[in-house]
């Protein structure tokens, strides 16, 4: 839900507290805090996962 606004999000974080380098921890959209980006594939969830997890999280329960 939120990688796809992810950019969005850290530059508006950083203009909300006045922190531009909160955006060198984004690049087109892909964390980079963590591992380069060359490395982005790894923030990328498998196909089926996230669905799955969703669904398994939110349903209701007895």
């Amino acid at each position: 839900m939120i990688q796809p606004r992810l950019q969005r999000l850290y530059e508006w974080s950083a203009a909300e507290l006045d922190r531009s380098e909160l955006c060198d921890l984004v690049r087109d959209g892909n964390p980079v805090y963590a591992w380069s980006y060359a490395d982005r594939h790894v923030w990328a969830a498998q196909a089926g996962t996230w669905p799955r997890l969703l669904s398994r999280a939110t349903a209701p329960r007895s």
